[in-house]
């Protein structure tokens, strides 16, 4: 099935708005609560989230983190997909050594160590401010 570009435009500016509505009930935050002790509870390393509604419309927060091996983030994404209520948006590199899952609101990055250093997200984003939920 392929999507059209106006189409995943228009799903996306939909995410945008009900983000803005997240972002007011403060709902966003109680979600990366969740991620943080998911990510935490799976022994994921280095777990930063960062804030980037100020630099781009794409996204709310990032949260980044790291896997020892490819078993261990996959079990990480797995279970951040099974205890949210509804699934993400899009789920990248699944068989890779970078894992990406966009909520909307937020997307979540489950790096290996050497793949984390090489893309470096940190340095990209590094206007974001960094938060502690």
């Amino acid at each position: 099935m392929t999507i059209s570009f106006s189409l995943y435009s228009y799903l996306r500016f939909a995410a945008g708005r009900l983000s803005d509505i997240i972002r007011e009930t403060g709902a966003g935050i109680d979600k990366l609560k969740k991620i943080r002790k998911i990510l935490e509870d799976k022994k994921a390393r280095d777990i930063v989230i960062l804030d980037v509604r100020k630099l781009t419309w794409i996204t709310d927060y990032l949260v980044i983190a790291t896997g020892e091996t490819n078993i261990q983030t996959r079990a990480i994404a797995e279970e951040i997909i099974e205890k949210f209520d509804n699934p993400p948006f899009s789920i990248e590199g699944f068989e890779t050594s970078w894992i990406l899952l966009d909520y909307g609101d937020i997307v979540i990055h489950i790096f290996l160590p050497e793949v984390r250093v090489f893309y470096n997200l940190e340095r990209l984003w590094g206007d974001a401010e960094r938060i502690s939920p």
